[in-house]
Order: C-alpha cells, then sequence, then structure tokens
C-alpha cells in the first residue's frame, strides 16, 4: 500500500475564516493520482464485501426498510448507503484513522481532539431521487455545535449528476429541530421560516459546489444543504 506523503491536509488562516462564516470549505487536490487510485480501490473492494449489508451487524441492506425514513420505496432510490466500512476493510481502517484528516477537522472544529462518528459510502445511482433540505446532526447520536462532515469526491459531482447545494451561514441560525428528510423539499423551512422567504433559484444557481474528483468537501454539521435529482445515467459516488 502507498504511503500518503502528498495528501492536500493544509488549512490556510483564510480558509478556516471561510468556513468559519459559510458553514463550508473546500480542498481542491486532496488526493494525488495514486492516492485518488488507492481511495477509489478501497472503498469498491469495501462496498464489493458488503454485498449490500448497509450496517455491520444488522441484516438490512440498501434496498430494505430501514425504518428511518416515511416512504422506504422513494428513498432507496435517493442513493445507497453503507456505513462504518472501516469495522469491515482494513484498507477503509487505514484511511479513516490517519490522524492528518482527525487534525483537519479538529481544526476546523476549534478544538484539540475529535472523534469520528462513523464513515460511509454514498452510491448515487443513476437518476436517483432527489434529497430535501436537511441538517446532518438530528440524526446522529449527539449534539455536539461544532461536529462536521467530510466528503471525499472519488469521481466528479456535478449538476447532471447531483452535487450539493447549500445556504451560506446557516449554520449559525439553525438549531436541534428538524422535520426529518422527507418528499417535501421546502419541509425544513416550518423550523426556519426566516429562510422560506429567501430567494431560493438564486441560491441554487449561485451556491452550489461542484466537486472535481479527488477534491474535498468539509461542512458544518448545522448546515442547511440539499442533493437534488441526479440524472445522469452513469451516477457517482463519494466517501
Amino acid at each position: 500500500m502507498i504511503q500518503y506523503l502528498n495528501m492536500n491536509t493544509t488549512l490556510t488562516t483564510d480558509k478556516i475564516i471561510f468556513f468559519q462564516e459559510n458553514g463550508f470549505i473546500i480542498q481542491e487536490n486532496f488526493l494525488n493520482d495514486e492516492e485518488l487510485i488507492e481511495w477509489r480501490t478501497a472503498v469498491t473492494e469495501a462496498v464489493s464485501e458488503r454485498n449490500g449489508l448497509k450496517i455491520p451487524g444488522q441484516m438490512i441492506k440498501t434496498d430494505d426498510d430501514d425504518g428511518n425514513n416515511e416512504d422506504p420505496e422513494y428513498f432507496s432510490n435517493v442513493f445507497d448507503q453503507l456505513i462504518n466500512l472501516w469495522q469491515t476493510n482494513d484498507r477503509i481502517r487505514k484511511l479513516m484513522l490517519d490522524e492528518r484528516l482527525g487534525k483537519m477537522a479538529a481544526t476546523l472544529a476549534g478544538t484539540t481532539g475529535i472523534r469520528i462518528w462513523h464513515d460511509q459510502a454514498l452510491i448515487k445511482r443513476p437518476w436517483a431521487n432527489p434529497t430535501a433540505w436537511h441538517l446532518d446532526t438530528p440524526f446522529w447520536s449527539f449534539s455536539e455545535r461544532n461536529a462536521l462532515s467530510i466528503w471525499v469526491a472519488l469521481d466528479d459531482a456535478t449538476v447532471e449528476n447531483g452535487c450539493l447545494y447549500f445556504i451560506p451561514g446557516s449554520h449559525k441560525k439553525t438549531s436541534f429541530q428538524n422535520p426529518g428528510i422527507t418528499k417535501n423539499m421546502n419541509a425544513v423551512f416550518k423550523y426556519y421560516p426566516q429562510f422560506a422567504n429567501i430567494n431560493l433559484l438564486e441560491v441554487l444557481l449561485l451556491n452550489l459546489i461542484i466537486l472535481k474528483v479527488s477534491s474535498l468537501l468539509q461542512y458544518q454539521a448545522y448546515f442547511l444543504r440539499v442533493l437534488p435529482l441526479g440524472w445522469h445515467p452513469e451516477g457517482r459516488l463519494r466517501k
């Protein structure tokens, strides 16, 4: 296995300030070509080994009703989600326990140490359904205000295959309240009416994140975002 000597984990002061103000940063060229091959190979191997099993120790597959969604048939075609691959694959374990990832996350969270709650592979199928406006923290088993997520793009994330749209600065105005992830695209605005009257078309046009393959996105867990329809016939993969 290669040594990860070139992983781009440097955070400038400007990037840290941008994250604090807007709730996200993009780290372009996070992986070099050799590292990207290793990440892709490791994730593909780990996903294949699972044979559709969503969570270690639970007999729930990616197409099954896991009890978390109001419409299992609809949400089974949003994306395939395989959680805690580090527990079942040694290559993923090595990637997830790289201390440089922890240092990046801790720096942005403003703390001296941080724990990974889970890793997951998210695979957007061709013609997949959209994910409505939501925030992450209410779906986790804790409510830390400075928690964050890391998305490593193993394929390009584009308008065609379902990139991320967001409301910058929303992490400063949201809380633990949420309607869950529903098919109703505006359900979250019942809890956060201050966003209900903004020009969402302008938000969608100006605040989209197109990630080139090998880039890294870090975003605040109280950050409002949406993943629209993926209409590209090849779908995409992220870790």
